[in-house]
C-alpha cells in the first residue's frame, strides 16, 4: 500500500497553489484539500509554512506494523537461526518497510535476497519474485533454505497450476514476465519484489495511436515494463531491491519509483504542463525537433529526500565494513605483453557500426580483451600456485571458451577449471556456479560479464580479475558486488586489466566524472575505490562521445 496525506488548508494563496502544483504526486482534491504521498508531505507542510497557510494533515489510512521485533518473525515462518544472523542494516530495513512498500537500496552483496523474503513473510499472504531468469533457482532455494515457505519456480513451458495453487512463493523471470502476466495476476499475490528492478526501469509502457479525427488514443505495450506495471498494481505491498537504481541517468529512477508506489511519483511526462517527474526532476526540455530531453537533472536535493522517505538505504561503507577487506588495483598490460587479437572483430564491428556508438564501444572493448589471454592465464596460475580461487570475466563467448581452454592446458590437473557464459542455459549456470562455489579451491571460474554479472553469488573468491573492462558505473557495482557480498568468508583483490594503447586506455581515462552524477541521488559509495583509479564523464552518451573522441572516431 501507498501511505497518503490529506490536508485541508483554512485558505489557499496563490502561491501555495503555484509551488504544489509542480509537485508530481501531489493532488487537489479540491479549493481547499490536497492529497500527498507521504514522501512529499513535508513539501506541503514546508509550502504553507512559507506562505502562513493554517493546515490540518492526517494519514488517509493506518499504516499497521505486522511485527514489532525481528525476533517475530520466526512465528511467521522464517527459520530460527535467522534473527541472529541479521546483520544490523538487515534488521532496521525489515522493519522499516514491513507493512508498507518502498525499496531497498543496498549495496551489491548485502544480503537483500534475505532482507526481501524477511519483509515477505512479516507482511504474511503468498509473495511473487520478479529476478532475473538467471538466478530464478538460487533465489528459490535461498527462500526455502531461510523459511519454511514453499517456492516455485516459473521454467520455460506451461505453468504448472497445482505447485503455483500451493506454493507460499513464485519465482518469475523479467523476460518470462509479460508472457505470464495473466497468470500471475490471477494468482493475487499479496506481496510482489522486483529484485534488480532497474531492469524494469523503462517509461515506455504505453504507445500512442493517431486517430482519424487526429487525436492520440494510448495502446498498453506488451513489454516488461507494462508487465511489470500491471503486477505492482495487482499487489498489496511491493519491494524494489537494488544496488544501482540509476545506472545512468536521473530518469530511470522514475519508472523504479512508480512500480513500488504507484501514482506517488506523478506521470512520467505531461506535455501539457501539469505536474511530472520529468519536469520536476529532470529538467524536461522540448527540442528543436519538437520532441522531449529527459537526459538532465533538476531539484535533486528534493528529489533525494523523498527517495529516502520510501526507502532504506544502505551504502557499501556500512553494509561492508564487517566484511573481508576488499582491495582494488589496477593492472596496465604493454603492448608488447600483448596476444594478438582473436579473429572476427573486423566483421563484427561492421555488424556494430549500423547499431551505434555503445555496440563499437562494446565490441573494442572486447577485442582488447582478447588480446590480454597470455598475461591472463600468467596471472591465474600464480593465484592457483597459492591455492586461491579465482573468478575471470572476459568478453565475447568465443574469448571466454578459449580462455579457459588456456587454463585447462597451463594448469593441468593442480585447478579445476569451470566456464559459463550466455550460451550455457540459467540450469547450467545454476550448477556451474554452485560447484564453483563448493569448490574448496584451487580452482577458476572463467566467464562473461553479460552472463554472471548481476544477481549471482560468488563471494567465495580470493581474486577477480576484470579483462573486459565495465563502461557504466552500475557494471562496476554490480560486477564487484558478486564477489564483495553478506556471507563473504575470505578477502578479495578485484584487478583491473588495461591493455595499453587500446580502447581501453581511453575508457580508463574517461569514467570518474559518470560517478559523481550516479552518487548524488543515489548515494552510492561503492565505487569510490575504483574512482581514485580511473578518470571518467558524466553519462553514458557523454562517455561514449569522450572514448570516439579521444580515439578520434568521432
Amino acid at each position: 500500500m501507498v501511505q497518503t496525506f490529506k490536508y485541508a488548508f483554512g485558505h489557499a494563496t496563490a502561491g501555495l497553489r503555484r509551488k504544489l502544483a509542480v509537485i508530481p504526486g501531489v493532488v487537489w482534491k479540491g479549493p481547499l484539500f490536497v492529497l500527498a504521498p507521504a514522501n512529499a508531505a513535508w513539501i506541503v507542510e514546508e509550502a504553507c509554512a512559507e506562505e502562513g497557510v493554517a493546515f490540518k494533515g492526517a494519514p488517509t489510512a493506518k499504516v499497521l506494523q505486522p511485527i514489532e521485533t525481528v525476533e517475530d518473525l520466526v512465528a511467521k515462518g522464517m527459520r530460527e537461526w535467522i534473527p541472529a544472523f541479521l546483520t544490523s542494516y538487515q534488521r532496521e530495513g525489515i522493519l522499516a518497510l514491513a507493512g508498507r512498500s518502498g525499496l531497498f537500496l543496498w549495496a551489491a552483496g548485502s544480503g537483500k535476497t534475505l532482507g526481501g523474503v524477511s519483509w515477505a513473510v512479516a507482511n504474511g499472504g503468498v509473495t511473487l519474485v520478479v529476478t532475473r531468469a538467471g538466478v530464478r533457482r538460487s533465489f528459490g532455494r535461498e527462500i526455502e533454505r531461510f523459511s519454511d515457505k514453499r517456492a516455485y519456480v516459473i521454467e520455460d513451458g506451461e505453468i504448472d497450476a497445482d505447485r503455483m495453487e500451493e506454493a507460499d512463493f513464485v519465482v518469475v523471470g523479467w523476460q518470462a514476465l509479460p508472457k505470464r502476466i495473466d497468470a500471475l495476476v490471477a494468482w493475487k499475490p499479496t506481496n510482489v519484489i522486483f529484485d534488480e528492478i532497474h531492469v524494469g526501469k523503462s517509461n515506455k509502457r504505453f504507445q500512442a495511436i493517431p486517430q482519424e479525427d487526429g487525436t492520440l488514443s494510448f495502446e498498453s505495450r506488451e513489454n516488461i515494463a507494462h508487465a511489470a506495471m500491471t503486477i505492482s498494481r495487482a499487489a498489496k505491498y511491493r519491494l524494489g531491491m537494488t544496488a544501482t537504481p540509476i545506472k545512468d541517468r536521473v530518469r530511470d529512477l522514475w519508472a523504479e519509483l512508480d512500480l513500488v508506489e504507484p501514482s506517488a511519483w506523478g506521470p512520467f511526462y505531461r506535455r501539457d504542463g501539469s505536474a511530472s517527474f520529468a519536469a520536476r526532476y529532470c529538467d524536461a526540455r522540448i527540442n528543436p525537433f519538437g520532441g522531449v530531453d529527459t537526459g538532465g537533472s533538476s531539484n535533486l536535493d528534493e528529489l533525494w529526500n523523498r527517495v529516502s522517505l520510501s526507502s532504506h538505504q544502505v551504502p557499501h561503507s556500512v553494509t561492508h565494513r564487517d566484511l573481508p577487506a576488499r582491495r582494488r588495483i589496477v593492472t596496465r598490460i604493454p603492448t608488447a605483453d600483448q596476444s594478438a587479437p582473436s579473429g572476427g572483430f573486423t566483421k563484427e564491428l561492421q555488424k556494430a557500426s549500423k547499431s551505434g556508438k555503445t555496440a563499437i564501444l562494446e565490441i573494442r572493448l572486447a577485442e582488447a580483451a582478447s588480446r590480454k589471454r597470455a598475461v591472463v592465464v600468467e596471472r591465474i596460475e600464480e593465484c592457483i600456485a597459492s591455492g586461491q580461487k579465482v573468478l575471470v570475466f572476459t568478453g565475447r563467448q568465443i574469448d571466454c571458451e578459449k580462455l579457459a581452454d588456456a587454463c585447462r592446458k597451463a594448469l593441468g590437473d593442480t585447478a579445476r577449471v569451470y566456464m559459463g557464459h550466455g550460451k550455457n542455459s540459467p540450469k547450467e549456470r545454476d550448477g556451474i556456479q554452485q560447484a564453483y562455489m563448493a569448490d574448496a579451491g584451487p580452482c577458476v571460474l572463467v566467464g562473461t560479464g553479460d552472463a554472471w554479472g548481476e544477481g549471482v553469488n560468488l563471494q567465495d573468491t580470493d581474486t577477480f580479475l576484470i579483462v573486459m573492462l565495465p563502461f557504466t558505473p552500475g557494471q562496476i557495482v554490480q560486477w564487484e558486488g558478486r564477489v564483495a557480498r553478506h556471507g563473504q568468508k575470505r578477502p578479495v583483490l578485484i584487478e583491473y586489466m588495461v591493455a595499453e594503447n587500446t580502447v581501453d586506455e581511453h575508457v580508463a581515462n574517461v569514467l570518474l566524472d559518470k560517478l559523481p552524477a550516479v552518487e548524488e541521488v543515489a548515494k552510492d559509495d561503492s565505487v569510490m575505490g575504483f574512482a581514485d583509479q580511473l578518470m571518467g564523464v558524466g553519462g553514458e552518451d557523454a562517455l561514449i562521445d569522450a572514448v570516439f573522441n579521444m580515439m578520434g572516431d568521432a
